[in-house]
């Protein structure tokens, strides 16, 4: 698989991924999003840009690893649970990252 096909992949999970979190919302119940005090929100976001730069790049990981992870399944393993599972999992696992 190309740079460019691989790139333009992760593109697409990203921007699955952020717009699930964003529809879906933390009143999901599989998101880790509690705000139960004002100081919980607070803590939600970065207050450095070396913490958002290592927030970016952890998310990032994440997909990457979901992505090679479908990429490399074989074709006889390919089902909802083994392909889109991954792909809706990663608002939940990103969502927490960069809401």
């Amino acid at each position: 698989m190309s740079k460019t096909t691989k790139g333009r992949l992760k593109s697409v999970l990203i921007m699955i991924g952020l717009g699930a979190f964003f529809i879906l919302g933390p009143k999901d119940s599989k998101a880790n999003l509690c705000i139960k005090h004002p100081k919980d929100l607070a803590n939600l976001f970065p207050k450095t840009a070396s913490q958002i730069k290592d927030q970016e790049k952890f998310a990032l990981d994440l997909i990457d690893q979901t992505l090679t992870d479908i990429l490399l399944l074989p074709k006889e393993k390919h089902s909802f649970n083994t392909l889109m599972q991954p792909i809706d999992d990663i608002k939940y696992k990103v969502g927490t990252i960069v809401a």
